[in-house]
């Protein structure tokens, strides 16, 4: 029986084509990964993969200026290194309920940094399991942290002009609540002596007699609406929102309009909370 011979040359042409499409994916697979690199170095916020242990083992321009080292000895480092060993506690607390959550899930804490001077620094810390890695290997965390030093200096300022202006003055976050500090004459306004974490609403409503017209109520709806949304939305809708309150006194000639001036305060972009502003102003009967 004939048994036919393989054609060198054809295998060595294969062969060859072979290597070359070998080399392309090879070519492109480092081209995708210098472009991934580039990315992430130019990304405004730090940025590093770290195990369960702390150990960096990936991170960007950002991150190593914390430590005053470039990227390449910043590897292999610990995180715990720019904090306070308390503050590293909370980190590992958090770390740890990611642990036993769902893959998907993340986590965002406020946690101060000590840098490379000595000087600490306010970052609101994005905390995520990465995905793709093997439950049968060490667990790897992407942390994304944004520098929010200057915004928590501009609310320790307007906490003590807070606490010493003649106005109503205060902060609601997304749940329409008031949150940290507000002027004294807002508790004289709304009618509470601790304003910390009750309801906008409930507060308004009873100095309403419990009465908010639906038109009213549509409008709060819509305050609640603005919170995570960009500068662009809420000068588009900011017409929209509760601006005056009318209320009739049953033993006055004279009835009260509650006006509303807004303020957003804007967390990477997006509306985190309020600052309102809030007066009385009478007006005669007619």
């Amino acid at each position: 029986m004939n048994q036919s011979l393989s054609d060198p040359t054809a295998e060595l042409i294969a062969a060859t084509q072979s290597l070359a499409a070998s080399h392309e994916i090879v070519v492109e697979l480092e081209r995708a990964k210098r472009n991934i690199e580039q990315m992430i170095d130019g990304l405004t916020t730090s940025f590093a993969i770290i195990s369960e242990a702390g150990i960096i083992y990936k991170a960007n321009r950002l991150m190593a200026q914390y430590f005053n080292v470039s990227i390449e000895e910043l590897l292999g480092r610990q995180i715990s290194d720019i904090f306070h060993p308390e503050v590293w506690s909370d980190f590992q607390e958090k770390e740890m309920i990611l642990i036993n959550a769902e893959r998907k899930h993340h986590i965002e804490i406020e946690l101060p940094i000590v840098d490379y001077e000595g000087k600490t620094k306010e970052i609101l810390w994005t905390m995520r399991p990465l995905s793709g890695i093997s439950g049968n290997f060490q667990r790897l965390y992407q942390i994304l942290g944004h520098d929010i030093s200057k915004v928590k200096e501009y609310e320790r300022q307007i906490d003590v002009i807070f606490s010493h202006i003649p106005i109503g003055l205060f902060t609601i976050n997304r749940s329409l609540r008031i949150e940290g500090t507000y002027s004294e004459y807002t508790k004289t306004l709304l009618g509470s002596d601790s304003l910390d974490g009750k309801s906008l609403l409930d507060l308004l409503s009873g100095i309403m007699e419990g009465y908010l017209r639906d038109l009213q109520l549509k409008k709060f709806r819509i305050l609640k609406e603005a919170f995570g949304q960009s500068h662009e939305w809420y000068e588009k809708n900011r017409v929209q929102l509760p601006s005056e309150l009318e209320v009739q006194p049953l033993d006055s000639q004279e009835s009260v309009k509650i006006c509303l001036n807004y303020n957003p305060v804007y967390m990477q972009d997006h509306i985190d909370r309020f600052i309102i502003m809030i007066n009385e102003i009478k007006v005669s009967a007619k």
